[in-house]
């Protein structure tokens, strides 16, 4: 990993400008004013949401992707389940995106799912909950952004640049999450407030968009005229 830091390190002082994909990652490098964050995209055509109703009529459902035993804490996500959220709403569900885990009532695991499986069930569940330690930007954080899903998360650098340190989703302390998810899964009529603006934030990260974004820092590519002449 070290020598993996030093190349990347090396190139980005060579280059003339270099692009960071978040706030976290820009901190690893020396400071230069051409360079910029250009965010990381997602495809709106893919991750999309449901009309709100249409999750009411589910019971309510909590969302994890991640690996149980990783920086993503899906296992002590899965602990705050059984422990806390099931027995305060019997009828909650809890799907994993991950490897199989301990069988446990209400909880269901979804390993190696299609990227349209997946994002069928970031439009299906109430609320998305991956409580990292540490993320530099956090994919499906946006995913679910996009998809209309309210993300109920713990602090890591990640989530406070994505969710705009709590304008756009839930960030709340290690001891306060099992009761803020408890009241995200029991008033999914008051997710609006964050899912609406989260969405359209969401889709200003649109590959198109993004695209055009990074296009538009000139300097990337050196003569980049003579360069998109040549089909580059």
């Amino acid at each position: 990993m070290a020598l993996l830091y030093l190349l990347e390190l090396l190139s980005s002082l060579r280059a003339d400008v270099t692009l960071f994909n978040s706030r976290d990652t820009r901190k690893l490098y020396p400071r230069r004013k051409k360079d910029r964050i250009v965010h990381l995209p997602v495809d709106t055509r893919v991750f999309y949401p449901i009309d709100s109703s249409e999750k009411m009529a589910d019971p309510p459902t909590l969302l994890f992707v991640g690996g149980l035993d990783s920086r993503k804490r899906g296992g002590w996500l899965l602990e705050l389940f059984v422990t806390r959220i099931r027995p305060a709403l019997p009828n909650a569900r809890l799907w994993m995106v991950c490897d199989p885990g301990k069988p446990c009532e209400g909880v269901e695991y979804f390993q190696h799912a299609s990227i349209e499986q997946l994002a069928e069930l970031y439009r299906r569940a109430n609320v998305f909950c991956m409580p990292s330690t540490y993320e530099g930007f956090g994919i499906p954080y946006l995913e679910a952004m996009a998809s209309g899903t309210l993300v109920v998360t713990t602090p890591n650098p990640g989530a406070e640049e994505l969710l705009e340190d709590g304008r756009y989703g839930w960030i709340v302390s290690d001891e306060e999450l099992a009761d803020a998810l408890i009241r995200a899964l029991e008033r999914p009529e008051s997710h609006a407030k964050w899912t609406e603006p989260a969405l359209e934030w969401a889709r200003s990260h649109d590959w198109s968009v993004m695209l055009q974004q990074f296009l538009n820092e000139e300097p990337v590519i050196k003569n980049a005229d003579s360069f998109a002449a040549k089909g580059g």
